[in-house]
């Protein structure tokens, strides 16, 4: 399996380390906008955490379904080791 990273999987990467406990496809979108001053699509955030989950070096775990979504669940993503 090919580990190499791309330079968009890099950032989401440092993303989700910087947001911890609370990286999920929204927060991470915002957390990009906020530091390049620039937007990125929810699916182009989806597609590159699968791509690392691949590799392995994210794992993902679904939250608590709530009334504000709906009661759609969010997916959290955190660094493995």
């Amino acid at each position: 399996m090919c580990r190499s990273l791309g330079s968009l999987e890099e950032i989401i990467l440092l993303i989700v380390m910087v947001l911890d406990e609370n990286a999920y496809a929204v927060t991470i979108s915002e957390e990009y906008k906020k530091q390049f001053s620039k937007s990125i699509t929810i699916p182009a955030i989806h597609t590159v955490l699968r791509r690392l989950e691949q590799k392995g070096l994210i794992k993902s775990r679904v939250g608590g379904a709530t009334n504000l979504r709906g009661g759609r669940s969010k997916r959290y993503y955190s660094i493995t080791k």
